[in-house]
């Protein structure tokens, strides 16, 4: 008699689960066949927020934690635009709206503050408790170019304008984004984009 296999979370894991969905959504709804290219610019740029997050973490572990910050932030930033490109595929965004949006780093930010308040069980970093509470986009760009501060002429350098907790509290946050994305997408079979997290 074999030996009944046990189904553990990975036997869950359906990585076209949310894409199928989106695509029967787009025809059910009326909304016919979107263009693949939307598609697989989502794929494609979640691959690559994924692939900064990985070499974030080699960064602050090499010792370098104010461009650890950088590619976290830069990061979050690519998870915002993949979020996006889904939004266009589910008609929940147009392509105009993309092309205002992808150069807006601010607004790439501010969309995804929703990970703020994601659950964060599991962070890589143990920081600040678990939430991460700050995506100052200013803060982004002082941890790669050195400035002068205003009154005080004092030179702000990257190394001291970001800490390491900061670059860690960073990396944590897209590790919450990611994990969120994957789960309900690939997990729980929502639609791609923002759709898939609403209620």
């Amino acid at each position: 008699m074999s030996t009944p296999k046990v189904q553990n979370e990975d036997d869950q894991i359906d990585p076209n689960a949310g894409i199928l969905k989106s695509m029967i959504m787009n025809i059910v709804s009326g909304r016919g066949e979107q263009p693949e290219h939307w598609l697989k610019l989502y794929k494609v740029t979640l691959a690559e927020a994924s692939k900064m997050h990985r070499e974030a973490i080699y960064l602050i572990e090499g010792g370098f934690h104010e461009r650890a910050y950088f590619i976290a932030m830069q990061s979050l930033e690519e998870l915002s635009k993949a979020l996006m490109a889904a939004d266009v595929y589910t008609c929940y965004a147009t392509e105009d709206d993309y092309n205002k949006f992808k150069s807006d780093h601010k607004r790439k930010i501010k969309r995804v503050t929703w990970i703020k308040y994601e659950d964060q069980k599991f962070p890589i970093y143990d920081v600040r408790g678990t939430k991460t509470n700050d995506f100052d986009f200013r803060k982004k760009l002082l941890s790669t170019y050195t400035d002068v501060e205003s009154g005080s002429h004092k030179i702000l350098r990257p190394s001291e304008a970001i800490t390491e907790e900061d670059a860690k509290s960073i990396i944590n946050a897209v590790y919450a984004g990611l994990i969120a994305t994957v789960r309900k997408t690939m997990i729980d079979g929502e639609q791609i984009g923002t759709k898939g997290f609403m209620k």
